[in-house]
């Protein structure tokens, strides 16, 4: 989870709750009963390894810790957290993980066995927003985060790729180092935002792959460039769900010829009229709200103040959810407590009619761990506050058959 204080971390918390309260009072009495415990890795994970040692200690004994959920974003020192965790026989549920090469079977091998994600891929979310806004070489400049991190390099490759063949030079920036940080690159931005009027008057898409920070003060740039008469969409990844409820960024700028559109990993209106027949449904995100009303009072909560724009609830919850299924179907015949290294053996059989329906869509895992053909809703900032649900993508531009069997 990240750690930092603020509302996404209340966010994953409530999620993580309500899929622990639902384990263990709405689920006709399955065994074993979940108890959550909350591990801290520091405000950049620089504290990963000391959490990883506790966590260890506790798989035996009467801890009985079973998996690890909730791991957030796709950090360097989250990278070296899952490595570690995974290599010691942990299995990890990754909530808001993206990176491809924080994900097993890329490359034909499993570095991370163990590992199971409820967030699709960069690539996967690049692919769903090609098949949306339908990107062409020829009208897109690509800004990026140079060194970059897991999230950002992944996302830059995945959108180069879209890309390829454009005549104009991706345009680097570099953040400070804990990319939460202000640091100079609202002065970069500014610079960039002259490049992008220079672009012919053809291009009218910019594709960023950098963090949420960076994200602010590049839109915050874009609101006062000099072409203000020619419009511009600047699609990014996941994180441009951070900025629903930001402060600090200039909503007036989104009022002068700009779009801000994001694959959020959730949204509480994906799944509303006309949504597709299969991938999700409004009934399971109907079963989420349904505990969020019994949480406003005893005996569930009050558990304080929710949002779910952002859809960080939402992909806690799921989360959870996913790991409670693991450690239940582990559970063999005549015991009630799953081994450990038996819990991580699940992943590979969550799909059809044993995938779990999400509230953020169906979750159905392939071999390696990895959701398949995963909703991505694409939303839009609001010029006047919050976020607008556009639609669903689908990384293979349509949704996955009901059986929802990952294709061989």
């Amino acid at each position: 989870m990240r750690s930092r204080g603020g509302p996404w971390l209340v966010e994953r918390l409530q999620g993580a709750y309500l899929a622990q309260y639902q384990a263990n009072h709405d689920s006709n009495g399955q065994s074993p009963a979940i108890r959550l415990v909350l591990a801290n890795p520091g405000s950049t994970s620089q504290y990963w390894q000391p959490m990883v040692t506790r966590l260890a200690g506790m798989t035996g004994g009467t801890d009985r810790l079973r998996a690890v959920a909730g791991v957030g974003q796709s950090t360097d020192n989250n990278k070296k957290a899952v490595r570690e965790l995974t290599r010691l026989g942990i299995p990890v549920v990754g909530s808001s993980i993206t990176a491809d090469d924080l994900a097993n079977g890329q490359h034909g091998t499993d570095p991370f066995p163990g590992l199971a994600r409820v967030s699709p891929t960069n690539t996967d979310e690049a692919r769903a927003l090609a098949s949306f806004a339908r990107v062409s070489a020829g009208r897109a400049l690509l800004v990026y985060d140079k060194p970059g991190d897991p999230y950002t390099r992944t996302l830059q490759t995945s959108f180069a790729a879209l890309i390829k063949g454009s005549p104009y030079e991706p345009q680097p920036f570099t953040p400070p180092a804990d990319r939460s940080q202000e640091g100079t690159t609202a002065n970069t931005f500014r610079q960039i935002t002259n490049l992008v009027c220079d672009t012919s008057r053809s291009t009218d898409t910019i594709l960023f792959a950098g963090r949420h920070t960076q994200l602010r003060q590049f839109v915050n740039a874009l609101g006062g460039r000099g072409c203000q008469d020619r419009r511009f969409t600047v699609l990014t990844g996941d994180e441009g769900s951070y900025l629903t409820g930001e402060k600090n960024l200039d909503r007036g700028a989104l009022r002068h010829n700009l779009s801000v559109r994001y694959t959020a990993l959730a949204h509480p209106d994906a799944w509303g009229g006309g949504s597709p027949a299969t991938g999700g449904s409004a009934a399971d995100m109907a079963t989420l709200t349904g505990l969020l009303t019994s949480a406003g009072k005893a005996p569930v909560g009050p558990i304080g103040p929710v949002a779910l724009e952002d859809g960080q609830l939402i992909i806690a919850y799921d989360a959870t959810r996913l790991a409670v299924h693991g450690i239940r179907e582990a559970v063999p015949e005549g015991r009630s407590v799953s081994a450990l290294a038996d819990v991580g053996l699940q992943w590979p059989q969550v799909k059809g009619s044993l995938r779990v329906d999400g509230a953020s869509g169906w979750i159905c895992l392939d071999a390696h761990g990895n959701p398949y053909e995963k909703a991505v809703p694409i939303v839009e900032l609001r010029p006047e506050g919050g976020s607008r649900f556009v639609t669903i993508a689908w990384p293979e531009g349509k949704p996955p058959s009901g059986e929802c069997l990952p294709p061989s």
